[in-house]
């Protein structure tokens, strides 16, 4: 009666323990994750993108998001944007000031849109906190222009075309 009594015991409990440990799931990874107010930043497929307050990419991340949100400036008419690439602390040239000037309401506009609304980025150059981003647009049949960032603070901003 006791080795009854034993063997069901021990079947019983082997049988739990085999139910228990024997399928474990890994969670699966999302492509977007959430963001904090401490860590502001986005995963898409593995690559992390830095988010500005408004949970949208930073320009001020890279060169080439600097030179992006400059493009988009471009094509959607709204410059808000153009105001994060401006520091004064960089000594800017007075292309830059003029870019700068339009995200405060002042500047010819159609003449910025014309020549960065359809722009396209072709290179970019990287050296310590200097960067030159290559770009070439459709003004002036095809004109190609660099532009140059200034990193300061871990963050691009325009110096200059």
């Amino acid at each position: 009666m006791k080795f009854r009594l034993l063997t069901g015991i021990f079947v019983i409990t082997f049988t739990g323990l085999l139910s228990c440990g024997s399928k474990t799931e890994t969670p699966k990874k999302d492509t977007v994750s959430d963001t904090t107010a401490q860590d502001k930043t986005a995963t898409k497929n593995e690559e992390t993108i830095p988010l500005d307050d408004a949970n949208s990419v930073d320009p001020n991340s890279s060169p080439e998001n600097a030179v992006k949100a400059m493009i988009k400036a471009g094509k959607t008419g709204n410059y808000e944007q153009l105001g994060k690439l401006c520091n004064n602390a960089i000594d800017m040239d007075g292309d830059a000031k003029d870019i700068c000037g339009l995200a405060e309401g002042k500047g010819n506009k159609e003449e910025y849109n014309d020549f960065f609304g359809n722009a396209s980025i072709k290179a970019t150059r990287i050296k310590g906190n200097m960067a030159e981003v290559d770009i070439k647009t459709t003004a002036e049949g095809g004109e190609e222009e660099t532009i140059i960032l200034e990193q300061k603070d871990n963050k691009w901003y325009l110096k200059g075309l």
